[in-house]
């Protein structure tokens, strides 16, 4: 999916049981894993690596990729390893021809990571490599996140903005949904033209906030 620098190609696997052992997995993470072979580390991005600047929250990015046994998502899995490593993660799920991007922005201080929303996208085939490198690690991990949402960051647009953007957009998809069933449900014209009207406000709205 990713095609990076060879400075940055780490390409560390592990079987199951040895990354279990490895990271100190408790039983939820054990059971949550049941349907993956392999682990591995395939690149961290950092600015020695790429020459690229950081930030406080962004000094590397790992990436984790877990080949499955099928297309069962280990949610529980990720999360827990999520708070075991404390730099940004995008993780790459493998199974046969298809795969996933995920990923969840951290808020990292010295010992523990806070989270956010969790970010992924739907099962994918025929995947192009991409190489999203921009003028920094935080540029590059919002243009990763954009690839996994399918929503672009604005100009100076911060994390928080994003994701409080996202939300919005999230909440708005709900409301349409909801008017397409009062549109459906409505029994007169008049009624009928109310709900279309104001399904029209929510459909502008929504494409300004994507824009």
């Amino acid at each position: 999916m990713f095609n990076f620098s060879s400075k940055t190609v780490t390409n560390k696997v592990w079987k199951l049981t040895d990354f279990l052992k490895f990271i100190k997995a408790d039983k939820t993470m054990k059971t949550s894993a049941i349907n993956i072979s392999t682990v591995t580390l395939t690149n961290v991005l950092n600015e020695k690596n790429t020459g690229l600047p950081t930030c406080e929250n962004i000094k590397e990015i790992y990436f984790m990729e877990l080949t499955l046994t099928d297309r069962v998502v280990p949610l529980e899995f990720i999360k827990h390893l999520d708070k075991k490593i404390l730099f940004q993660t995008v993780y790459t799920l493998i199974y046969e021809n298809n795969v996933k991007i995920m990923l969840t922005y951290k808020t990292i201080d010295t010992d523990k990571a806070t989270f956010t929303k969790h970010y992924e996208t739907k099962w994918l085939t025929n995947i192009a490599p991409t190489t999203p490198l921009n003028s920094s690690l935080s540029d590059t991990l919002k243009d990763i996140t954009a690839i996994v949402t399918e929503i672009p960051f604005r100009a100076e647009e911060s994390f928080r903005t994003y994701i409080d953007r996202l939300s919005e957009i999230e909440k708005n998809k709900k409301m349409i949904i909801k008017s397409e069933k009062e549109i459906n449900k409505a029994k007169n014209p008049k009624e009928k033209l109310i709900h279309h009207e104001k399904m029209k406000q929510l459909k502008i709205f929504d494409a300004e906030l994507r824009s």
